[in-house]
């Protein structure tokens, strides 16, 4: 039995596994949003403004490895994100926007808050796509969770038309796509492990700034731990030993937290002088 593409969204955020949606409405998502009010499983979190949704979603995925998701109007409610996306492609945060758009045969005849966010947001969203077809739907919902949450996180943003969430069509959501040409790739450069390692083996005060992809990661995979003791049946390894007072430091306060680690927390040792005899 067809569904409509509203129906649809909804059913793709369920089947993704979401739980919370940050939403501003607007005369262009006013369909999917009726649909939302209709179910229970999805939290709807109402901002006051779109640019503040989407750095809450920028906290959200920060907070739980899970990629922030977005919906807004189109014309001012898309461009108005603009600044957070940009933020979360910068910082690598997975994030999901869904913004609404006039029916597809008034694109590009000047209709009221008609605005082509999709180019706008081009260089900094790793893929965007104003969705041209009803069949088409759940496939690119999926492209989208796929390519936010995969290989380097960063942010996607999905079009919709209005006349394409009224549309009839095939209630599947795929389980798993296709993406040609995209490889993320996940493995470890040996060579670059092997070279790291070296220098830290050799350094006698090795300190490690970690940028906030470590925390990223670690929340993406259950979390990052202290490795302080090493896999050597509960006896420290030389170089985890020496990494015991490496910390992680970013933002504006990183320089103080350097200073720190260097000389209160080692305790830097200056040569003593005797006198001539």
């Amino acid at each position: 039995m067809d569904i409509t593409g509203r129906k649809l969204f909804v059913k793709a955020l369920m089947e993704e596994g979401v739980d919370t949606i940050f939403a501003y409405p607007g005369g262009m998502v006013t369909d999917i949003v009726d649909e939302l009010y209709r179910q229970d499983a999805i939290e709807v979190v109402l901002p006051r403004h779109e640019q503040a949704l989407v750095h809450e979603a920028e906290g959200y995925a920060r907070a739980t490895g899970k990629p922030g998701i977005c919906l807004v109007t189109s014309g001012p409610g898309a461009t108005n994100t603009i600044t957070a996306i940009a933020d979360a492609h910068y910082d690598s945060i997975p994030l999901i926007v869904f913004t609404g758009q006039v029916p597809l045969d008034l694109i590009g005849n000047d209709a009221f808050q008609e605005v082509d966010i999709v180019g706008m947001t081009r260089s900094i969203t790793k893929y965007g796509v104003t969705v041209r077809d009803r069949k088409d739907l759940g496939r690119i919902i999926k492209m989208a969770f796929t390519i936010a949450t995969t290989g380097k996180p960063g942010p996607v943003l999905i079009d919709i038309p209005k006349n394409i969430q009224t549309q009839l069509g095939s209630p599947e959501y795929p389980s798993h796509v296709q993406i040609r040409g995209y490889k993320p790739n996940e493995t470890v450069h040996i060579g670059q492990l092997k070279k790291a390692y070296k220098l830290l083996k050799q350094a006698k005060r090795p300190l490690i700034l970690a940028g906030g992809g470590i925390r990223l990661e670690g929340q993406r995979s259950g979390g990052y731990h202290d490795h302080g003791k090493g896999n050597h049946g509960g006896r420290p390894s030389a170089l985890c030993g020496k990494l015991r007072y490496a910390r992680q430091v970013r933002g504006q306060q990183g320089g103080q937290r350097v200073r720190r680690a260097l000389f209160h927390r080692h305790q830097v040792q200056r040569p003593h002088y005797r006198g001539s005899e």
